[in-house]
């Protein structure tokens, strides 16, 4: 009688741990991998894949098409809004990166700086930044 309860004690015990198994696996089976920010990632900045790591998620928002790390390996894009610490990487969340760089030559002075040009006058140059602020710089050298 006591080997019959030991022995079903055993049974169930392994039934148990069988159940406990194969529902971890289910539970993987059905996730999604999808990149996730390690950091908080400033607007308009280059993605790399030290900003990034890999995550299973359940579910993902209808919204969201997630970002496959073959496409960033692909091309190189940028943030298209601040993305917070964790947040999951979407299509939308992302634009193609364009190197936005103006080299200016003043004879012996040569300018290289990111962002686009604004106007250009005889004694200065404005150019607009990536981040939106406006940038005034002297053809003799000086910056305002």
């Amino acid at each position: 009688m006591n080997s019959q309860l030991k022995a079903e004690g055993i049974l169930l015990n392994l039934k148990l741990k069988c159940f406990i198994f194969l529902s971890f696996f289910a539970v993987n089976s059905y996730a999604i991998n999808v990149l996730v920010a390690k950091e908080a990632i400033p607007y308009n900045t280059k993605l790399t894949i030290k900003h990034l790591t890999m995550k299973n998620v359940p579910k993902v928002r209808k919204s969201c098409t997630p970002v496959t790390l073959k496409k960033l390996e692909k091309q190189a894009y940028m943030s298209k809004h601040y993305i917070n610490k964790g947040f999951i990487l979407c299509e939308k969340s992302l634009k193609t990166f364009k190197n936005q760089s103006i080299l200016f030559d003043f004879g012996s002075i040569q300018i290289e700086k990111s962002g686009k040009l604004i106007n250009e006058t005889d004694d200065y140059i404005i150019i607009k930044k990536l981040n939106g602020k406006t940038e005034k710089i002297y053809k003799d050298g000086r910056l305002r």
